[in-house]
């Protein structure tokens, strides 16, 4: 049965002449002997349950019929304006778009016509998509004409702004798959837009870019999407040259090899995205490095690379709002910036810290209330248990980042040893002085790190103090046992004279063990 209106009508018509035949059926039965058989009873549920299923069905798709009717009719009003605005446009340049319009209002007045409003909704929410396209492509070629310095003048939010960051939104976010996402594919088809398309592969790479994610959006739906992206550059490089904000980092696929075309990256752009009216695979590279926990590629820059959360960590999906937010309002000076949730006592304490002249860093805003608000969503147990993947993340990072350093110390300190040798030669106080030297020098670079570790393990959540404590310790003990060592060795050059090969063997064997 179909959704059209004549169909249900007709089977409509079926059930009085059911009813009918129903009523002779019992007469029937009744008729002999006044007792129901067994077979007479089977004949009589059938046709019952014949007339139940039908009476049923047909509610259900009369319902349906109404609802598309209404939805369609809703829809056609709202584009009404729109659609006149395109008939009007006699612009050659946009002739094939214009005609596409105009043939998707026909097919839908066609099915209108008929009553097949499921058909017509379809057509209608088509014509929307060619609609949505031809006039955002008439106002990119407006755009276009634009200086650096106009575009900063105005806005390019689109008008599903107010929409986003509300908590309907969000909501949906955080269960958000996207297609292609983790794909070697889509991941290639993202650098190749990120180097820039030329008028030569510019369909070619679009029409990749299709096939992965799923029509629609059609080609020319991610056209029209490629030629607002750039005009989106132009005014964020305008804007951030104006305020001395750098580029957005790109993707440092060393630290991050599986970053780009992630579904942590897709989440980022969607907001993104839906904030500036184009497509997330666009938007992910107005700001490449966005849903990465911390600035840019690391959490703490040059020491410690963002770690890698589960998609549906709190702390993740907060990241991705908080970043979106945040490059929005510094970057096009759109929406509500860092404290999306719109925290009273954050903006405080914010304001407070600029009264008495100290400058916090604008990313830092927005934290604790957006945590906060996605750790209610889950309750407390989810929240800490996300903690703890954060921390042991975190941990697991500070642990290689360490290893990495000492790799570094051992690699200096063995160097070392050929110059304190050679500097023997020539007189002990200088031998002395560079031993000294290079403890100093260790033993600054060891507190350091602790100081750099200490503030990392400073944020973990109190479930995880005691990896805090054991990153600590093993921090201080790397830092004594070195500048112990050191001192052993500065002491020892002062003494040496034919076993300075020895000692200095046994040093090499303490850096290499």
């Amino acid at each position: 049965m179909t959704s059209n209106i004549e169909a249900i009508r007709a089977a409509e018509a079926q059930i009085p002449k059911w009813r009918d035949e129903l009523r002779a059926l019992q007469a029937e039965a009744h008729g002999d002997d006044g007792v129901v058989d067994a077979e007479e009873q089977a004949e009589i549920d059938q046709v019952e349950s014949l007339i139940d299923t039908a009476t049923r069905m047909i509610a259900e798709k009369l319902q349906a019929w109404v609802d598309n009717k209404n939805a369609y009719e809703a829809l056609r009003s709202r584009i009404a304006s729109d659609l006149s605005t395109v008939e009007a446009n006699n612009d050659e340049a946009f002739s094939q778009d214009k005609r596409a319009v105009t043939d998707a209002a026909s097919s839908a007045d066609q099915a209108a016509s008929e009553e097949d409003y499921a058909t017509a909704l379809d057509h209608a929410q088509e014509l929307e998509r060619l609609i949505d396209t031809f006039l955002q492509k008439v106002e990119n070629e407006r755009l276009n004409g634009l200086t650096a310095e106009e575009l900063m003048e105005i806005s390019l939010a689109d008008d599903a702004l107010d929409e986003v960051f509300t908590e309907e939104y969000m909501e949906e976010l955080k269960d958000m798959k996207f297609a292609g996402a983790g794909t070697p594919e889509l991941k290639e088809v993202i650098k190749k837009i990120e180097k820039g398309l030329s008028s030569a592969n510019r369909a070619e790479v679009l029409g990749e870019l299709a096939e992965i994610v799923g029509e629609p959006p059609t080609v020319a739906d991610l056209d029209a999407d490629y030629a607002r992206y750039l005009i989106l550059v132009k005014q964020r490089d305008a804007i951030g040259d104006q305020k001395g904000q750098a580029e957005p980092d790109g993707v440092d696929e060393q630290k991050h090899p599986d970053f780009v075309g992630s579904n942590e990256q897709l989440m980022f752009g969607k907001v993104l995205g839906d904030a500036l009216g184009i497509h997330e695979v666009f938007a992910t590279l107005l700001s490449p490095t966005g849903g990465l926990v911390g600035p840019g590629n690391d959490l703490i820059p040059g020491q410690l690379p963002s770690p890698h959360l589960s998609p549906d960590n709190i702390v993740a999906v907060h990241g991705t709002v908080h970043d979106a937010a945040g490059y929005l309002d510094t970057f096009h000076e759109e929406g509500p910036g860092y404290n999306y949730r719109g925290s009273e006592i954050e903006e405080m304490i914010f304001d407070g810290f600029e009264f008495i002249g100290l400058e916090i860093e604008e990313h830092y805003k927005g934290q604790a209330s957006g945590i906060w608000y996605w750790g209610s969503e889950k309750g407390l147990d989810g929240a800490l248990e996300d903690g703890k993947e954060m921390a042991e993340e975190m941990f697991d990072d500070a642990v290689v980042e360490l290893e990495k350093a000492l790799e570094g110390v051992r690699a200096d300190a063995t160097e070392e040893i050929d110059k304190i040798i050679a500097a023997f030669e020539e007189t002990k106080q200088e031998a002395i002085d560079k031993a000294n030297e290079i403890k100093e020098d260790l033993e600054d670079r060891a507190e350091e790190a602790a100081e750099d570790l200490g503030a990392l393990v400073d944020e973990i959540e109190a479930e995880v103090l005691e990896a805090r404590d054991a990153l600590a310790d093993g921090v201080e003990k790397v830092s004594e046992t070195v500048v112990e060592k050191y001192e052993e060795i500065s002491d020892a050059v002062g003494d040496l004279a034919e076993g300075v090969g020895e000692k200095l063997d046994a040093l090499a064997n303490f850096i290499w063990n």
